[in-house]
């Protein structure tokens, strides 16, 4: 994949959306050269962080067990936010509620082979409810999302049973209740 053609592709398609949105999606290549695109209304302002990372969880346990032999190459996140831009060090509101949030158009790409992360976050600028443009960083953000970082861990549990994964989530729910 190449990110800058997926930028530009990503911000086109926002610019010419009439309600300017979008659905977010989320691409995955595997080893096999399968491509698998999802739909991803999980991520919308509706479900928690935590309910959106369980979701991915299991979407990518869902792939990785439907091919079990396949290695994931690449994941693409394409994806809408908001960001709280905090006015003082005590400011922390959901950026749902923010009367001064910024809106975000996210791109996320992770490579296997050469080993990358890359976490990009256009600014969205609206002309009423139009985008008139997707302001493009010069360079990646920090980071990345925990929903891409969920679904690959997701991914990586194929190879246990039902059994032994809910046994290896309740010791480790369990182990940092007894660290909290």
């Amino acid at each position: 994949m190449n990110i800058q053609q997926e930028i530009e592709d990503a911000r086109k398609q926002m610019i010419e959306q009439p309600d300017g949105y979008g659905m977010p999606m989320l691409t995955v290549e595997l080893d096999t050269k399968e491509v698998t695109l999802f739909a991803l209304d999980v991520l919308g302002d509706n479900y928690t962080i935590q309910q959106q990372e369980g979701v991915m969880f299991g979407i990518g346990r869902d792939l990785g067990v439907k091919h079990k032999d396949a290695r994931i190459t690449e994941i693409l996140m394409v994806s809408e936010c908001w960001k709280s831009l905090p006015t003082h060090p005590s400011h922390k509101i959901n950026p749902k509620s923010d009367p001064d949030r910024q809106e975000l158009l996210i791109i996320e790409h992770w490579s296997v082979s050469p080993r990358l992360q890359e976490f990009y976050e256009l600014k969205v600028v609206r002309s009423g409810k139009k985008v008139v443009d997707c302001v493009v960083p010069e360079r990646p953000e920090q980071g990345g999302s925990v929903q891409v970082k969920s679904f690959y861990q997701g991914f990586q549990t194929k190879h246990l049973s039902d059994e032994e994964l809910a046994r290896q989530l309740v010791n480790a729910i369990m182990g940092r209740l007894r660290r909290n």
